[in-house]
């Protein structure tokens, strides 16, 4: 591997020692709450951040999906990344959708370069309300043994983690002794809340280890793995120090490779001293895990273990917060998260204490799930009291884990190949041929217009008649003309085919523990889940539409109301109030300027109404939709000029009838792709400018398959967190991730009385 200068003050205490910087990016999604029902919207929010502490993120945009416990796709988002990787938006909740249990998931372009196990996933509740009774059940306890290094070495001091846990894959707390075939008690001990404790003792050849609990009245006996003869590495860190060192040294592993595993810095090659032992000496490094692969000459994983380095951190005394609370009343947080809210980012939620079920928290989600994969759920930070025993929860999960960020004996053989590039501006491509006899326009050019929010790009074609254009952020079903030229400057009658945007199958890894999990909390009202195997779906091809030049009739083709050039041309409006006059859908309240404001349903030449409302009048022209629906509570129709939203009145005043192409009152499913809450549609007004280079012209109309989410909401400024409404005991989350990308995450508990 070629060796690296490494700036984050890695010192290495070993000769010959080379890093393969792997650029990553991680994200961490959260929602405002965990339950939800239809027409409601999910506030979501989220980071993404590189593997190092001192890069910004490389993308510019983040994909958050919602979907379905069959692993259909209900809804994706694509945003922009604001303050250091920061996002926000809003997802609607379509009416319609079945109860149950709903998944939210996020990622970059960069991130489709490495496994989908990487990526954050957590359900949602969307329609659940009735939770089952709890009934005392199956008692069963079942146990999952987890050595350092993969496997039991003979003879070698060696630890072992223990995870005890129920029929419903809940975490035990339950006393237990290890005592050999011949009756030998060799430790006692007790699990965590979390389920988890780390023994340490020394395998002896051809003797066999139980482990007895106690649990509910009842003794259950467990075999453990059987040592065996086999290479295996150890690591300890003592303060600023990893120690590694590789057991049973009589074998023969002299043609193997050591190599380091760190998010910040990469893949390090670990030479072999002559006592199969080494030292790595870090300075300023963040938090998070260091992951030591021990593998064979082919690059076959031999052993494998994971280590958590944590430097001193400001731990919250939870007896200085305030625990009792009035409802509604402003949350009393530290003032240091208060001063670092303007230049870190936080989040605070707070939900009911019998709801906390898979909350997604920074610290776990970045610097655990990210790169790992077990076969137990993560440790709940939150449901182990001290800070002693959440420590043994993350020590004996991380014993469990094995490293699916790469493939070790791939990026060995070969290195690593990105073939997804992040994302850092939007792009068209595709390709021209010319019509008949599909030969490529080479070395030609093409013309992109934006015909919703402006804009146009050129680029030249390829031999091939291939192009990529890098172009403005555009809105999700914005339509772009597209027309291309052969190299002597002519348009003509070309074939075109766009790139389709590919985005990663959903491969839900997180669907057994989780539903185990929701399943303990919900009973049947779920249903029962069935998962074997991968289930590794194929990509998903999302195929963009070409639209035809000539502007077909929209009331036939999207049921929409519309006036084209044609009909324009024939009437003779002399202002935007009277083209309005002439449309059926409308509503025109009268001005107080108007003589006749006291005339109700003064039917106008058209079909439009003026009326005066009892309450309001205007002193501009404002339009509601005839028939506005309850729940937009008779709010004027958003209206959009080549892209811009306009007021009635700035329309009025502003816009030359005779510079118009055409006129569409959308529906409200499409108008919301737009504007959010037009539930009652949106006018679009298309004027002539955008025709100017393209009358008579050859050429297609596309509408990409994904834009920028159409968000329409305010984004909070200064929060101001506040307890809820119904008294209760509830639970505090709180994350923060500093400028310096260390990770902090807390939970404190409430009662609101």
């Amino acid at each position: 591997m070629k060796a690296i200068k490494l700036m984050w003050g890695l010192i290495l205490f070993s000769l010959g020692v080379s890093a393969q910087v792997l650029p990553i990016e991680k994200v961490f999604l959260t929602s405002d709450r965990l339950d939800y029902n239809e027409g409601d919207s999910i506030l979501l929010e989220g980071k993404v951040m590189t593997g190092d502490t001192l890069t910004s993120p490389y993308s510019r945009y983040v994909y958050v999906e919602l979907f379905n416990d069959k692993d259909s796709l209900i809804s994706c988002q694509k945003l922009v990344c604001e303050k250091d990787g920061d996002f926000i938006s809003k997802m609607q909740v379509d009416f319609g959708l079945q109860k149950g249990f709903y998944y939210l998931r996020a990622f970059t372009k960069l991130m489709q370069n490495f496994p989908e196990e990487t990526y954050p996933i957590y359900p949602i509740r969307i329609g659940l309300t009735n939770k089952r009774e709890e009934t005392g059940g199956n008692t069963d306890l079942f146990c999952k043994f987890f050595p350092q290094g993969g496997h039991l070495g003979i003879g070698e001091a060696q630890n072992i983690a223990i995870y005890l846990y129920n029929q419903d894959n809940q975490p035990v707390e339950a006393s237990y002794v290890i005592v050999t075939d011949e009756g030998d008690s060799i430790q006692h001990h007790k699990t965590t809340p979390g389920g988890w404790q780390i023994n340490s003792f020394t395998p002896q050849e051809g003797k066999t280890y139980y482990l007895i609990a106690q649990h509910a009245g009842q003794k259950y006996n467990f075999v453990l793995p059987a040592p065996v003869q086999s290479p295996l590495v150890q690591t300890f860190i003592n303060k600023n120090r990893l120690l590694y060192k590789i057991l049973a040294a009589d074998s023969n592993i002299e043609n193997g490779k050591l190599y380091l595993y760190n998010s910040h810095i990469g893949v390090l090659d670990l030479p072999f001293t002559k006592d199969k032992m080494g030292m790595v000496d870090f300075k300023d490094m963040a938090n998070g895990t260091f992951t030591c692969l021990l593998t064979d000459n082919t690059g076959e994983i031999i052993s494998e273990t994971t280590q958590w380095y944590e430097t001193e951190k400001d731990e919250m005394n939870v007896s200085h917060w305030k625990m009792s609370y009035a409802p509604n009343e402003e949350l009393e947080l530290p003032t240091h998260l208060i001063e670092n809210d303007s230049t870190s980012s936080l989040w605070v939620r707070i939900f009911p204490e019998e709801k906390i079920l898979n909350v997604p928290q920074a610290e776990t989600a970045l610097l655990m799930e990210n790169d790992f994969t077990s076969s137990v759920p993560v440790p709940i930070r939150y449901a182990t009291p001290n800070e002693k025993d959440r420590e043994t929860d993350r020590r004996g999960w991380l014993l469990s884990a094995k490293l699916i960020r790469f493939d070790i004996a791939s990026l060995v053989k070969n290195g690593f190949n990105y073939k997804h590039k992040p994302e850092t501006t939007m792009t068209l491509s595709g390709e021209i041929q010319g019509n008949p006899g599909n030969y490529p326009l080479e070395n030609g050019s093409v013309t992109v217009m934006n015909q919703l929010q402006g804009g146009a790009w050129q680029a030249d074609l390829d031999e091939k008649g291939r192009f990529v254009i890098a172009i403005d952020d555009f809105h999700d079903k914005s339509t772009f003309f597209i027309q291309g030229r052969d190299k002597k400057g002519v348009n003509g009658e070309y074939n075109y085919t766009f790139n389709s945007d590919t985005l990663p199958g959903i491969n839900n890894h997180k669907r057994v523990q989780l539903n185990q999990d929701l399943m303990a909390e919900y009973g049947t009202e779920i249903g029962k889940f069935s998962f074997e195997g991968n289930n590794l779906m194929p990509e998903v091809i999302i195929k963009g539409r070409i639209r035809q030049e000539k502007h077909e009739s929209t009331e036939r083709f999207y049921g929409i109301r519309y006036i084209g050039k044609e009909a324009l041309e024939q009437r003779n409006y002399q202002n935007f109030e009277h083209m309005l006059s002439y449309f059926h859908n409308f509503l025109i309240p009268m001005r107080k300027s108007d003589p006749d404001a006291e005339k109700q349903n003064n039917r106008q030449p058209g079909g439009a109404h003026s009326f005066k409302t009892k309450s309001e009048s205007y002193e501009e022209l404002v339009v509601f939709p005839r028939r506005n629906s309850i729940l937009s509570g008779m709010k004027p129709l958003p209206i959009f000029v080549d892209g811009e939203r306009w007021t009635a009145e700035e329309a009025n005043q502003m816009l030359n009838m005779k510079d118009v192409d055409y006129i569409e009152l959308l529906t409200p499913q499409k108008a919301m792709t737009m504007v959010a809450g037009a539930i009652d549609g949106a006018l679009v007004i298309r004027t002539k400018k955008w025709e100017k280079e393209i009358i008579n012209s050859k050429g297609v109309h596309y509408t990409p398959p994904l834009g920028i989410a159409n968000l329409d909401f305010e984004r909070p400024t200064k929060r101001i967190y506040k307890t809820p409404e119904t008294p209760g005991k509830y639970r505090i989350f709180i994350d923060i991730i500093n400028e310096r990308k260390s990770i902090q995450s807390y939970m404190i508990p409430i009662e609101v009385k």
